[in-house]
Order: structure tokens, then C-alpha cells, then sequence
């Protein structure tokens, strides 16, 4: 769906005035240090970032914390990936300083601050609550004389600084404790991929007990042992590629004896209801060791508990350790808690079916599992070479999804399927690589992984199927974290929503100022072949602000969404949120749209972003901006190859903003569009107020509404002493219907 657009320009040119009012731009922060604190104390807090000068308060995503400014931070040598952010805007980075209480009630677990100036709310970034001591790094820590001594249960929030650095902490353990060393670093938005080892020191001084890294498939590490005897032990953090080092590579170091957990079977409940759960892992509470659940190895302890399932997926507090590829999977958090502590968050999810666990002896045709219809498979490859078969019934033209999860679950291989008749030889279909997709591929929101797509298979007669499950690297690997899920069932139609701002290579946030409007970036994650239209609104909204109705058409898998504020709006900040609406099958189907941001800048547009998900988003309301554009008419009707004419109406607020505006193509994010890459149709001079805009769909879309938005661009001054900046603003949108062939005629 291609929107061709052309502008031409109304209204006579008034001159400009050389001198216009500067602009507050909305802050960014780069890093958090310490990444986290324990629930019950006071930390002193440095953010790092650009345009965070004389903040107010900093806004968490979990109530409770309280932050108070406390001054300006020390200066900050930036590594590389810093220094991209920092030349986007020609500026330095700064450091601001907080004392943070967090109330003894706070769970623990990784949730979002930003920080609050007179430019708006910045992006998030995570903060850490736990419920063990923490200390700060103390260098020089970089050879073993140096090493810092800390004690067993403690946390240390540390800073690899330059790419070579090795960090040495050393701790007194007895022989026979087992100890649990984690370097979380990925869940921080560090940029840091963590080695860690683990040596006795002594008369054996340098033997090599264990070793970790590329936990999860990110920067994080783990490993564990079972101490041989009472002394003093290492532990050494350092960047594995020894290439990353700077503010950006900051890590939490855990030496406990608290519980971790690798793996839970099965990892998917159905919403609202307990299961029976076996968890493998370490020092779990009551496990017991299993000697055949190996990794890295060492044994692993077993442990059957009951986990409890909430009705629905809560984004807010599952959204922090999620990837952009898992967006679309609802879940929920599980943790265990021992005498020394909490584990780590270990990630659930939620059946659509009836769960039915892998039998293990189902490695050949002849012996396949069969399994009801619908149901979802806990499974997993237990070896190597493992290859697992699944049999159900089906009649002639009875419809299935059949779909794999396992990159989108956390877990380390490379699924694939394949399905055929019963007695055959030859696979109907095999499915392998995750889909190029307009909205999977994306550069700002980039959410492929290794899952194979969802199959639609129909039956082709009456009979029995079979379904094989393995992984490509199956001739290599197998063990206990390397679980799968499978769905079978009719197809549920759904959807689920991920918004994000606008910006595409870059740390962004939202600010609206009075009298204009503000835009975000929705996209739509289509479920089991919904290919419908999607309302569009907004809730928590403050005093001032508004969402008039907007629209996904039906197919479209991209778009934007408008805020608009009035004149007299009172500045505020908080946490909104996004809701779409469909009607599929005459249910009504209603989704909070899961926030999302990028995470780190990337030195050129196109280069696909580190994104995740985040717990809420944000949006700050602050003084006036130097323009409002809206659209005559606000909702067009046409039919199918027909062109209509929309005037944009240039509102000038500020009245010494008297530049030059550029408006740009108004957008639908197609499959073959860049978002990178937006033209302009056309500007609106000095002066000047409106532009006149012929829209025209090349090919017509399918019959429905639509939300057209295009945005304006222009340059404004910054703050007094700082660089200008490109200010771009959405449009009012345009509600577009188009009619169907036949109503048209």
C-alpha cells in the first residue's frame, strides 16, 4: 500500500524575524550507577545522558521510590557508543545525582527510571530493586592482590572502564557450600557482555573452578560451584571479547548461596490456574540433586512445586526482561526464595490450550505421542540428536495453527517443524527461520528471532498427522534449558500492540507542548491470520490532553498515533497507556499496548536497533510549541482510485516563530517504505499558513478506516549556549474511509 502525495503551497509569505524563542529539548539518559539497590535502603544515584541539566525528580515505573536531587555529578569520559548519542546532538554528556529510598515493601526485580527536567521526561532505563546487600566497586581491583573482598550474599555494582579492564573480587566460602556467581549486565541496558571465572586461591592459587558467559543469549553470565574446601576464592569480570569498556559497561555482580533457576517444565500455564511444575536449577529450596539434568557439567537440582498463574499478562511488570522478539508472548514472572534470598526472574508463559508435556520416548515416527486437539506441548531436547514426533486426527479441510516457541521463550536453540501424513516419508511442509516482515524486520523495532512461523495447515483428507519438533543444532546439543513449546489448535484470531516513540535510531521519549500534539509509533503483531482493523485510543491520560479516534486499517501492521493538548494544558508528567480494540468473530477483543524503547544509538539510520520492552510509557506535558498543524477536512471518504484534496493549516503559537516548515509525506509505514527515508511534499514558507495536499492510495487499500497523520519538520533554537535541533511534529490525523468496489459504484 503505497500513499503518493503532493503538495502545493497557500498563503502569502509575511516575512520572518531573525530573532525566535528557544526550545527545551526532552532529556535523554545513557546510564544509571549504581544499576540497582536493595529494597529497604538509600542509594546514591548518577544518571548520565545529555539535556539532563537542573532536573526535578526522576519517575519510576513502580510506585513508591522516592528521588531527590542532590547536584551535579563528575565529568564523564564516554566510550564510543556514547560519544554516537553525544554527536547527535554536538554536546557533552553530563551527570546529575539522587538519593533514591526504596521502601522496604518493594519486590524485587529490574523496573524503568527516567529522569524529569524542564525539557520533558527522558527514555527509561533499568534499576535493579534486590533484597541482598550491595556494595560498590573499589578500584583498583585488576589483579589478584588488588582483589576487593566481599562476602558470600552480596551484590556489587561494578564498571568495566576500558575495554582491557579485569575486575577481581575475592570472598571467604566452606567446603561443600554451593555458590551461585551471576554478572547480569544485558537486563541493566549495559553494553557490557560479561565473562566471569571463579578460582581457589591458596596452595592451589589459580586453579580454574568454573566459568560463564553468553548466558541467555545476551551479555549476561552465570556459574556455580560446589566449594572444595574452606578458604578464599576469585572472581573475575571482564568483557569477554575484551573490545567494550566505558560507563556503558556497568554490571551487578551476585556471589550467593540464593536459589537459580535454569529451567521449569512446563514453562506454560494456562491463565488462572495452577500447574505442577518441576524446576531445575541450584540451591533451590527442598530440591534434590538429579544427576541426569546436567549443564555445564554439573548436576542441577530438581524441584516439584505448584506455580500460580495470573488471569492475564500484566506488561507493566513482565515488560522489563522481555526482547523485541517475545513482544507478541504473554507471561507472567516466577521467582523461588530460599534462606539466603530471592533467584533470579525466570519467564512464563501462557497456554491457549490444554498443556500436555513431552513424553521423552517419541524420537521416531513409529512412536510418536499422540496429543488432543487444541492442546500446547511443554517439550524439550534432552540429548543430542533428539528429534521429537507428535500424532493428531484431523478431518478433511479442518484448519490448525501449528506453531513453535522457542528463541521468543529465552531459550538457546534454533527450532524448526515439520508436518506429514501418518505412514508418509516425505513432509507436507517444514517451517524454519522466523518471517521477513514489514513489522518484524523493522529497524526501530527490530523483533525477528529464530522461530519458525506459525503454520496454517489444512487437512488435504481424514486422517492422522504427525508433527516433528527438533532443533539444527540437535546433532550438537541438547540438555535441560533447551525447552520448546508447541501449539496445535483452530485458529484465534488476535492481536497484540507495541508503542514506542517516534525517533528510529535513537533513545526517544514523549513530550507534548500546549497547543500542539505529540506522536508515537504503534505496531500491530497480527495473530493466527487477523488481518482487521484496529481502534485506537488512549487512557490515564492527564488534565489537557486528548486522543481523538484513530485507526490501524485493516492490514496494516504499521502506524502512528496522535495526542493532542490544549492551550491552557498544565505541565505534568506520568505513565499512559495505549489501548486497541477489535471485533473478531463478535467477541470484542481489548489490549494495553505493550511499551517499548530503543535502547542504544546506532551510529546511522537503517542499522537495525537494540529495542526492548519496557513497563509503561511515558509522556510529559510542557510550555508551548512554536507551531500546531491540523487538517480540513479531518475524515474523507473515498472509493477506490479516487483523489482528494486536504488543506494542512499552519497554526503559528509562539508569535516570534516565524520559520519555515517542511512537511513531510504522510506515511503508512509500508512493507516497501523506509521509515528512514520519508519525503517531503512540500513546505510552508515564511510566513505563510497552510498547504494544500492531494492524497492518493496507489494500490487503493482494502475497504475501511484509516488514520492518515502527516508531520511537519522544522529547526528551532535550543536553550541559550546549545545547538539548535530538529523539532518534528505529527498533524492532526485524517480519518480516511475508503468504501468497498461495490458501494463506490
Amino acid at each position: 500500500m503505497l500513499l503518493a502525495a503532493v503538495a502545493t503551497m497557500a498563503a502569502d509569505a509575511r516575512g520572518q524575524e531573525k530573532k525566535e524563542s528557544g526550545l527545551e529539548p526532552s532529556p535523554t539518559i545513557l546510564v544509571v550507577r549504581p544499576a540497582g539497590g536493595k529494597a529497604g535502603t538509600t542509594v546514591e544515584l548518577g544518571v548520565i545522558g545529555q539535556d539532563i541539566d537542573a532536573p526535578t525528580a526522576l519517575l519510576f515505573s513502580r510506585p513508591g521510590l522516592k528521588a531527590e536531587p542532590i547536584g551535579k555529578g563528575d565529568g564523564v569520559t564516554p566510550s564510543r557508543t556514547m560519544m554516537t548519542a553525544a554527536r547527535r546532538r554536538s554536546q557533552k554528556l553530563d551527570q546529575q545525582r539522587f538519593r533514591v529510598t526504596i521502601p522496604a515493601e518493594t519486590p524485587p526485580g529490574a523496573i524503568d527510571v527516567r529522569l524529569v527536567n524542564a525539557g520533558g521526561v527522558s527514555n527509561p532505563r533499568a534499576f535493579v530493586v534486590g533484597d541482598a546487600p550491595e556494595v560498590a566497586e573499589a578500584e583498583p581491583d585488576n589483579d589478584i592482590d588488588q582483589a576487593q573482598a566481599v562476602p558470600i550474599g552480596t551484590v556489587v555494582d561494578g564498571t568495566i572502564e576500558k575495554p582491557t579492564d579485569v575486575d577481581d573480587y575475592k570472598f571467604a566460602g566452606k567446603a561443600g557450600e554451593r555458590v551461585v556467581v551471576s554478572c547480569l549486565t544485558t537486563g541493566l541496558d549495559s553494553r557490557l557482555g560479561a565473562a566471569i571465572e571463579l578460582y581457589k586461591l591458596g596452595g592451589t592459587s589459580g586453579r580454574k573452578l568454573a566459568s560463564g558467559r553468553g548466558h541467555g543469549q545476551d551479555g549476561d553470565a552465570v556459574l556455580d560451584a560446589t566449594l572444595p574446601a574452606d578458604g578464599d576464592y576469585l572472581v573475575r569480570v571482564h568483557d569477554y571479547t575484551y573490545t567494550q569498556g566505558g560507563p556503558d559497561a556497568s554490571y551487578r555482580l551476585s556471589i550467593t548461596q540464593a536459589s537459580w533457576i535454569d529451567a521449569v517444565v512446563p514453562n506454560v500455564v494456562e491463565p488462572g490456574k495452577s500447574a505442577r511444575v518441576t524446576v531445575f536449577g541450584r540451591n533451590l529450596p527442598g530440591g534434590t540433586l538429579d544427576p541426569s539434568a546436567l549443564l555445564d557439567g554439573h548436576p542441577l537440582e530438581r524441584l516439584e512445586t505448584t506455580v500460580e498463574a495470573p488471569a492475564e499478562a500484566d506488561a507493566r511488570e513482565f515488560g522489563g526482561l522481555v526482547p523485541s522478539k517475545a513482544a507478541a508472548v504473554d507471561g507472567f514472572e516466577f521467582r523461588l526464595k530460599n534462606e539466603f534470598g530471592s533467584s533470579n526472574p525466570y519467564r512464563m508463559t501462557f497456554a491457549t490450550a490444554p498443556v500436555v508435556l513431552d513424553a521423552g520416548d517419541n524420537d521416531h515416527p513409529d512412536r510418536s505421542q499422540a496429543v488432543p486437539v487444541p492442546c500446547e506441548v511443554a517439550g524439550r531436547i534432552d540429548a543430542r540428536g533428539d528429534r521429537d514426533w507428535y500424532a493428531f486426527d484431523a478431518k478433511k479441510g479442518d484448519v490448525f495453527s501449528v506453531e513453535g516457541f522457542a528463541d521468543r521463550l529465552g531459550s538457546p536453540i534454533d527450532l524448526y517443524f515439520a508436518i506429514r501424513r501418518a505412514g508418509g516419508t516425505a513432509s507436507i511442509a517444514e517451517y524454519d527461520d522466523a518471517p521477513n516482515t514489514a513489522v518484524l524486520s523493522s529497524p526501530q523495532f527490530y523483533a525477528r528471532g529464530d522461530d519458525p512461523p506459525r503454520a496454517r495447515f489444512e487437512a488435504p483428507a481424514d486422517g492422522r498427522y504427525l508433527v516433528l519438533v527438533s532443533t539444527r543444532e540437535a546433532p550438537a546439543r541438547g540438555g535441560v534449558r533447551d525447552l520448546y513449546r508447541l501449539r496445535i489448535g483452530p485458529e484465534r484470531p488476535d492481536f497484540r500492540l507495541v508503542v514506542m516513540p517516534d525517533a528510529i535510531d535513537h533513545p526517544d521519549s514523549l513530550t507534548i507542548r500546549q497547543g500542539s500534539t505529540i506522536g508515537a509509533v504503534v505496531f500491530a503483531l497480527r495473530l493466527d491470520g487477523y488481518n482487521g482493523p484496529i481502534a485506537l485510543s488512549a487512557e490515564g491520560l492527564p488534565e489537557g490532553i486528548s486522543c481523538p479516534p484513530q485507526y490501524l486499517g485493516p492490514g496494516q501492521d504499521i502506524g502512528r498515533i496522535v495526542l493532542e493538548a490544549s492551550k491552557d494544558a498544565p505541565r505534568s508528567e506520568g505513565l499512559i497507556r495505549i489501548v486497541g480494540k477489535a471485533t473478531i468473530g463478535g467477541r470484542e477483543l481489548v489490549h494495553v499496548a505493550r511499551s517499548a524503547t530503543i535502547t542504544w544509538p546506532v551510529p546511522q539510520p537503517g542499522i537495525p536497533t537494540l529495542s526492548r520492552l519496557d513497563h509503561a510509557l511515558a509522556l510529559a506535558v510542557r510550555d508551548t510549541a512554536p507551531f500546531r498543524l491540523a487538517p480540513e477536512p479531518a475524515t474523507i471518504t473515498m472509493a477506490p482510485g479516487d483523489r482528494k484534496e486536504v488543506t494542512l493549516k499552519l497554526e503559528r503559537l509562539r508569535p516570534d516563530f516565524k520559520a519555515a516548515v517542511q512537511v513531510l509525506a504522510a506515511d503508512l509505514l509500508t512493507p516497501n517504505r523506509n521509515p528512514a527515508v520519508v519525503p517531503t511534499v512540500g513546505s510552508i514558507g515564511p510566513g505563510q499558513d497552510s498547504a494544500r495536499v492531494t492524497l492518493a492510495f496507489r494500490p487503493p487499500p482494502a475497504p475501511g478506516s484509516y488514520s492518515v497523520i502527516f508531520r511537519a519538520r522544522v529547526q528551532v533554537p535550543g536553550r541559550p549556549g546549545a545547538p539548535p535541533h530538529i523539532l518534528t511534529l505529527p498533524a492532526a490525523p485524517i480519518t480516511v474511509t475508503i468504501e468497498p468496489k461495490s458501494k463506490s459504484k
